[in-house]
């Protein structure tokens, strides 16, 4: 239904790697029907399953565990990358892509949500055609794991870790293009060096919803977020009280 507003998590994986920290963005497929040939964070949107599915552990000030199961879940599909208990079957990940199975149908494999950090929660505009309720995570992968990271072939077709920092340059050339929580979402993290400075920023952390209000002005996009006079919200206060859209690059204030 046109507006519908559909639950939907995402993770934001990180890895000490070669330029130190580094975070894992996939390029959406050209077919995708939301934000095509976008770069993005491993995620998409709630399952059924999700709700019922056993899990371990909890994520501080999440209050919908439902959420970051399917953040795992997700995760596992688009990125390969299991975050829980038990180890998947060779071809497993290729059958919950093709939707011809679900986690449920191996109970030994149990979402961990301990292995999650809330970062942020950013709901699609009023007006939109697709809407979602997005949470996002972080996560911090050992040695082993980050060797499994890869695109899925079939939603996702590339795949790179990246520092924030040249993850956002490349945004800002014209290089890449992302929505707009993906973009501010990495211009927070690009000031954090290692994964004890992000630890120190979450345990003070209040995460509050953004929806952001689209306006156009003499034809060009303009998303205001809170804190701006024209838009409900006073809080919580972003790098910028505006983005707008520049030949396909979020431009701010």
């Amino acid at each position: 239904m046109k507006g519908q507003i559909r639950p939907a998590a995402t993770v934001i994986v990180f890895r000490y790697g070669s330029q130190g920290l580094e975070l894992l963005m996939l390029k959406r497929s050209r077919k995708a029907g939301f934000f095509p040939n976008a770069w993005v964070f491993p995620g998409g949107r709630l399952d059924a399953g999700d709700y019922d599915l056993l899990r371990t552990g909890s994520v501080k000030g999440l209050a919908d565990e439902a959420f970051a199961v399917a953040a795992i879940r997700e995760c596992f599909e688009e990125s390969g990358v299991w975050l829980g208990q038990g180890q998947p079957k060779p071809g497993f990940r290729a059958l919950l892509n093709a939707q011809k199975a679900s986690l449920s149908d191996d109970p030994t494999l149990i979402p961990e949500l301990n292995r999650l950090a809330f970062w942020a929660h950013w709901i699609t505009p009023k007006g939109e055609a697709r809407r979602y309720d997005t949470r996002f995570f972080l996560t911090f992968l050992s040695s082993d794991e980050q060797s499994l990271a890869r695109h899925d072939d079939s939603e996702t077709v590339d795949s790179r870790w990246i520092t924030a920092e040249k993850a956002v340059a490349l945004h800002e050339s014209g290089e890449w293009f992302m929505a707009p929580p993906t973009y501010l979402i990495l211009r927070e993290l690009k000031h954090f060096d290692t994964q004890q400075q992000i630890e120190a920023h979450l345990s003070s952390l209040e995460v509050l919803p953004i929806q952001p209000v689209h306006r156009k002005d003499q034809g060009m996009l303009e998303i205001l977020l809170p804190s701006h006079p024209d838009h409900p919200q006073r809080f919580p206060i972003l790098e910028s009280k505006r983005v707008w859209l520049d030949h396909h690059v979020w431009r701010l204030d």
